[in-house]
């Protein structure tokens, strides 16, 4: 299983207290990062076809959270900051 797929499963199993407790190590792997939030888009994209009622909800707000979170990396942002603001997010 590729590294981005895998922590995007992770991450989306965890409590926003164990999330944001990886934030520095994983904030450290620019790369991993924008990986994790391809795959947590390409994962939103694919359960709102099928998602109704609160899991479409989680599901669009992790959809609209992680492109603005790619959006930020690509454009120099923090990685710890836009991170957080992810994570807090989801």
């Amino acid at each position: 299983i590729d590294p981005a797929t895998a922590k995007a499963r992770e991450l989306l199993a965890q409590s926003t207290y164990e999330r944001l407790a990886q934030l520095d190590s994983l904030s450290r792997q620019r790369a991993l990062c924008q990986d994790t939030l391809f795959i947590m888009q390409q994962m939103a994209h694919f359960s709102l076809q099928t998602a109704t009622g609160a899991v479409a909800k989680r599901w669009q707000s992790i959809l609209i959270a992680s492109y603005e979170a790619s959006a930020e990396l690509l454009a120099s942002g923090q990685p710890k900051l836009v991170l957080t603001n992810f994570f807090l997010r989801i």
